[in-house]
């Protein structure tokens, strides 16, 4: 049987528009909390400034799932773009806390909005089963984001509050240039009847909510997204208290870890089984935050850099296409939005909660013992959702 093609032009102008709708995202989520700190001087708002964008995203994503499916998704993606150029925009005039907040909200909403949309459009190209391995190679992007965004706004700055206007000014230019891409692209108009109209009515009233399935891995991957900000949110601030100096480095290392091993995930799955996989990535990830609790210093960051890529360059793909297939093929907004709302709260409530907790105890170190608890439970659940999804009869896949 031929391989059906996953390389096309689409995809990659996709992929573009995907890597330039999470680049200014990643750039401030890990290092807005410095410039908030010199402006307030208070813990509080700086967990505040960082999770109220997340807060925001997953606003959006409760009527996103249903905007996707009613109305054609290369319409919300540029409402959501255009949204986030105008907040964007905003922070060079944010020099109060109240400003800073309000433009946050904004830039979630946009986020929020076209983040849910490219993530549709990106899934619904892919064919049904290449999904797993297109999914990790979209993410590769995202990853890219993830090492750019915060290492591009720390040499920018220097971790200078003063110096932010540069990052505020590479993120409106970023956004622009995300807008231009998605005027190019042809996919995202409104569903055709031609697409419906080989559908069997079983299969369109099939799982149109959600399952016991769904559920559990909604819980794990806001549990995955709640200890990872730890060290997307925290980490800079945790190198500042113990002059371990600027961090890019460590964001470097973390996505060659997380690209390489999308390269090979296919070739491992076809090695190990998923559950071996999901059960040794998570005890990679105990070990990554108890490595992160012991460290005195930077180069020992950097070292754990590596099995943290590699954790969540397995953990997310897998996640993601366990979500969207526990749900109808015909509903990707809505499956796409409740899997990012999970992946948003969990980010919102760390942001806010780990800076409260650091507060309390008196530095950042402590919290990720907990992420390491955390991370335990989630051992847990990987161990006995199989045997909990046999005993209620609920199938994992449903396409």
């Amino acid at each position: 049987m031929e391989k059906e093609k996953l390389w096309t032009k689409e995809f990659l102008l996709a992929n573009g528009i995907q890597f330039g709708v999470n680049l200014g995202y990643f750039m401030l989520y890990s290092t807005i909390g410095i410039y908030t700190r010199v402006l307030t001087s208070v813990e509080f708002y700086v967990g505040l400034v960082t999770g109220i964008f997340t807060f925001a995203s997953l606003l959006t994503r409760l009527i996103s799932g249903r905007l996707l499916e009613r109305f054609p998704v290369k319409g919300i993606l540029i409402f959501g773009v255009c949204l986030s150029l105008a907040a964007s925009t905003g922070y060079l005039f944010s020099d109060s806390v109240t400003i800073l907040l309000c433009m946050r909200i904004a830039n979630g909403l946009g986020y929020g909005l076209s983040s849910a949309a490219i993530a549709t459009i990106v899934s619904s190209m892919l064919p049904p089963r290449r999904l797993l391995e297109g999914l990790g190679y979209s993410m590769m992007f995202f990853t890219l984001c993830g090492a750019v965004g915060p290492s591009l706004a720390l040499n920018l700055s220097h971790s200078d509050a003063q110096q932010f206007d540069k990052v505020f000014i590479v993120t409106v230019l970023s956004t622009v240039l995300t807008a231009v891409l998605v005027f190019f692209l042809q996919r995202g108009q409104k569903q055709s009847p031609k697409e419906t109209n080989g559908t069997s009515n079983d299969e369109k009233n099939l799982q149109h909510s959600f399952t016991l399935a769904t559920g559990i891995f909604l819980v794990l991957t806001f549990l995955l997204a709640f200890g990872q900000s730890t060290v997307v949110a925290c980490l800079n601030l945790y190198a500042l208290d113990n002059s371990m100096g600027n961090l890019s480095l460590f964001f470097i290392i973390f996505a060659v870890a997380n690209f390489l091993v999308r390269l090979f995930m296919n070739p491992i799955l076809q090695i190990l089984s998923e559950r071996v996989v999901f059960i040794g990535i998570t005890i990679l990830l105990i070990g990554v935050y108890l490595g992160i609790f012991f460290a005195d210093s930077a180069v020992w960051l950097y070292v754990l850099a590596v099995p943290f890529g590699a954790a969540m360059g397995f953990y997310y793909p897998l996640l993601t296409t366990k979500t969207i297939k526990t749900i109808s093929k015909l509903r990707q907004g809505t499956s796409n939005s409740i899997y990012l709302a999970s992946e948003d709260m969990g980010f919102f409530v760390g942001a806010i909660f780990w800076s409260a907790v650091a507060g309390v105890l008196g530095g950042y170190r402590q919290i990720y013992f907990i992420a390491a608890c955390l991370a335990v439970c989630m051992l847990l659940i990987v161990l006995c959702y199989p045997t909990i999804l046999q005993r209620w009869g609920v199938k994992e896949d449903v396409w």
